[in-house]
């Protein structure tokens, strides 16, 4: 099959500003690095759950469909055991509790919440007004306390209109402009996301989606306005960087075929560094 020397690019910025990503996560946080990191958090994940809908089936549970949902369910299960084992090594962390496939490890979260849209997207599409929907549902379960991190529930449910979006954007066979005025209208657009982000220092929680409003701080029946501003946001900021992607092959186009090995195995890479690092900085200090 010939591969989209767009998407393949697309794939290959995002997935290195991934690894950017949770390379700055490892280090304190605080004035343009945390601007430059509330702004790759603006729209680095809601683009990779989009290209992952793009690239989705909603056909019924055939052979090819069961084979997908068993790869992703065998590389999460594994991925969780790989990264239970060094957080026992590294911090004496209990190893494989119950907890071990409930919570996912740090960026294992995509790879559960990756299944559940792919199990549920069949039947999805079936309904009318579904991304309308998805939208209101991303909404509705941040007011509740009980859906969290476990089993990636409230990511799971907060980004699938990401996910949708990615496949209605494929079945409509939509493009995004390229010409030289929208691409300089997409850099201002980010350079506006970036100022507003570094002016308003945003709780990272509200990018992140992962718990309810409460626990953020906004306990208010209105509080789902935040979320949905923050979805506005993220929704802007990705459209201006895809309008930026260049669309021809060049020197990096061929990592976008190796995302997810790089999605799964980088953080280990970074975990390894970090503890490193402070080993150094310890050695350093006792000389």
């Amino acid at each position: 099959m010939t591969r989209n020397s767009y998407l393949d690019n697309a794939k290959a910025i995002l997935i290195c500003l991934v690894v950017v990503g949770h390379a700055i996560e490892l280090w304190p946080l605080s004035g343009g690095l945390n601007a430059v990191y509330l702004l790759i958090y603006t729209f680095h994940m809601p683009l990779f759950v989009f290209i992952a809908g793009y690239f989705s089936d909603a056909s019924s549970f055939g052979p090819k469909r069961k084979a997908k949902l068993l790869f992703l369910l065998r590389v999460y299960v594994l991925s969780q055991l790989l990264y239970s084992l060094l957080y026992y090594i590294l911090r004496n962390d209990a190893i494989f509790s119950w907890k071990t496939l409930v919570y996912p490890c740090w960026t294992l979260w995509f790879l559960l919440s990756l299944l559940c849209w792919n199990l549920v997207l069949p039947y999805a599409v079936r309904l009318r007004f579904v991304l309308p929907g998805s939208i209101l549902l991303a909404l509705a379960i941040g007011y509740s306390d009980q859906i969290g991190i476990a089993f990636s529930l409230s990511r799971t449910i907060a980004f699938f209109p990401c996910f949708l979006a990615g496949f209605l954007a494929r079945r409509a066979a939509y493009t995004f402009p390229v010409s030289p005025w929208h691409r300089w209208l997409a850099v201002a657009v980010l350079i506006a996301v970036f100022w507003f982000v570094a002016a308003a220092d945003i709780d990272r929680g509200w990018l992140y989606s992962n718990q309810g409003y409460a626990r953020l701080g906004q306990p208010e029946w209105y509080a789902g306005v935040f979320r949905l501003g923050t979805m506005l946001l993220q929704g802007v900021a990705s459209v201006a960087v895809l309008v930026l992607i260049p669309s021809g092959r060049l020197f990096y186009t061929a990592l976008g075929a190796y995302t997810l090995p790089i999605y799964v195995l980088h953080p280990s890479l970074l975990i390894l560094l970090r503890v490193l690092v402070e080993v150094l900085g310890v050695a350093g200090k006792a000389k």
